[in-house]
């Protein structure tokens, strides 16, 4: 993994995100707690989804980094897609937008709470490197698209394709409700969405992996809160 370099933040964002995660340590309802913060500091739409996506509770991270395996943790295994969700952070590194390092060392990006899902040719070439990645670390896919998604279905035979180009072992297909059927597998799942990882027995992060090695635009939330770490225990004992 490259060193994180971390990118600077407004005064008023930084501040937003030491209340967020005081009041998450606090107990506070995610939901409710958010509610507070971007009140307080008139948060845009896009800050309010960056610390909602980025920043939990003590607890929460202790839970987290237990069912988080690495790539070479699942080398040789079988491993679930949560197809738009991976691609779409490696899509958004290809193109020079933000990338969030989040609190739980997983990596999310905002493109998809900010727009539709759009199959281009970006998200074909993010697809190319994601199946060199699998191919490289031995992984056995099964790679599942949302069926409601747009040209969903052509986009799922063209990974079948790739993955037999590739000589690899699995599959690809499309389903109306992807995050019901990868929690209920019980398999190993690689996303970095927030539901599946809370319900989920295993969980890696691939596109994290693959976006860190490709992104130039990075922001690491736990280097701009160990900057404060002191003073936020300091509230929390207060």
């Amino acid at each position: 993994m490259p060193r994180v370099k971390v990118k600077s933040l407004s005064p008023y964002l930084r501040d937003a995100l030491i209340d967020y995660k005081f009041l998450l340590n606090r107990g506070y309802n995610r939901a409710s707690a958010l509610e507070l913060v971007v009140a307080r500091y008139m948060l845009s739409k896009r800050e309010r989804i960056l610390l909602y996506r980025s920043v939990f509770s003590d607890k929460e991270i202790s839970e987290r980094s237990r069912k988080k395996l690495s790539l070479w943790q699942v080398r040789g295994k079988q491993v679930f897609f949560d197809g738009f969700n991976v691609l779409t952070v490696i899509r958004s590194s290809l193109m020079g937008e933000e990338i969030i390092l989040c609190e739980d060392f997983f990596v999310r990006d905002l493109y998809s709470y900010t727009r539709k899902i759009q199959i281009d040719d970006k998200l074909y070439e993010s697809l190319e490197i994601l199946i060199k990645i699998i191919k490289k670390f031995k992984i056995f896919p099964t790679i599942i698209y949302d069926e409601p998604v747009s040209k969903s279905g052509i986009f799922s035979k063209f990974t079948r394709e790739l993955i037999k180009k590739y000589k690899i072992i699995g599959n690809s297909f499309t389903l109306k409700t992807v995050d019901t059927y990868l929690v209920k597998s019980g398999a190993i799942i690689a996303s970095s969405d927030s539901y599946i990882i809370s319900k989920a027995k295993n969980v890696v992060d691939v596109g994290g992996y693959i976006a860190l090695n490709l992104a130039s635009n990075i922001i690491s939330i736990p280097k701009v809160l160990a900057v404060f770490r002191t003073h936020l225990k300091a509230l929390a004992i207060s």
